[in-house]
């Protein structure tokens, strides 16, 4: 009979997962990236929210001020570089000239907007680049993004979002898979049961704690309690925290039966008690 697995945040919970089906692993998994996703999405909602509101309201009102087009941005009211919104999370800035000098903004992801490109500054990630598209033709007045974002906006963010939940979970089932070899053999030489299958399940649900750490941790940056630098020093800890529960899992293994005798009682010989 297989075990009923549910509890992936114990050594001894994650080995019931060896034993489980697969659909007991992939309802877990399901709830957990269910729990992180709702977790990173009002995390990025009230740290970036603000920002974005506060940046819409800057947009220019008259028509044809501000537009996209020809892999080209337009502003005709910006001059010298100027921050649309910002906060510690988040900061937006306008540059269609191309300078080099930026205001000064102490947030730990900037995202400058320049003539052919888009910048991305992250603290201790350095800076990105991003040509546009071309065709990404866009006007960029008030009335025209409050439209654009009515009709496709909480449909881009949805569908972002339960890409991100598919690509979670798939990465935790070719981790699992990428942990099975090198797991099942030292279940082998610690003498545990385990099959190869079933390896690659413990594997698989070993990365959940993890990725509830950086879920938990994630929370704190949102709210403030935690810096950046912080939340980076997380983002590599939680590869450490999966691999203690995997190991410490395929310990917690019940041995093979043929070798369960000689870890049994040591003062206990066959049927004969050395008392």
């Amino acid at each position: 009979m297989k075990s009923r697995a549910w509890n992936p945040l114990t050594f001894r919970g994650l080995t019931a997962f060896s034993r489980s089906s697969w659909m007991r692993l992939w309802i877990v998994q399901c709830w957990v990236a269910l729990l992180l996703g709702a977790v990173f999405y009002m995390t990025l909602s009230a740290a970036w929210g603000p920002v974005l509101s506060e940046a819409l309201k800057q947009l220019p009102d008259e028509p044809g001020t501000a537009y996209l087009e020809d892999r080209t941005l337009t502003w005709a009211e910006v001059r010298s570089p100027e921050i649309l919104a910002g906060n510690r999370f988040l900061s937006l800035v306008i540059d269609p000239q191309d300078h080099s000098a930026l205001p000064g903004a102490a947030s730990d992801v900037r995202v400058v907007f320049k003539k052919d490109h888009i910048e991305l500054h992250a603290a201790l990630l350095g800076q990105f680049r991003v040509s546009y598209h071309p065709e990404w033709n866009l006007k960029l007045t008030q009335e025209d993004v409050y439209a654009w974002w009515g009709a496709w906006g909480k449909g881009w963010s949805f569908g972002i979002l339960a890409g991100a939940l598919i690509i979670l979970w798939m990465s935790w089932l070719l981790l699992g898979l990428f942990y099975t070899p090198p797991g099942w053999a030292l279940a082998y030489f610690w003498d545990r049961d385990i099959s190869f299958v079933g390896s690659w399940k413990l594997a698989a649900a070993a990365v959940l704690p993890g990725g509830i750490f950086l879920g938990v941790i994630f929370a704190a940056y949102g709210l403030g309690r935690v810096s950046w630098l912080i939340l980076w020093a997380a983002f590599l800890l939680h590869w450490g925290i999966g691999w203690i529960y995997w190991i410490g899992s395929i310990r917690k293994l019940p041995y093979v039966p043929e070798s369960a005798a000689e870890h049994g009682n040591p003062f206990v010989l066959g049927n004969a008690s050395l008392e």
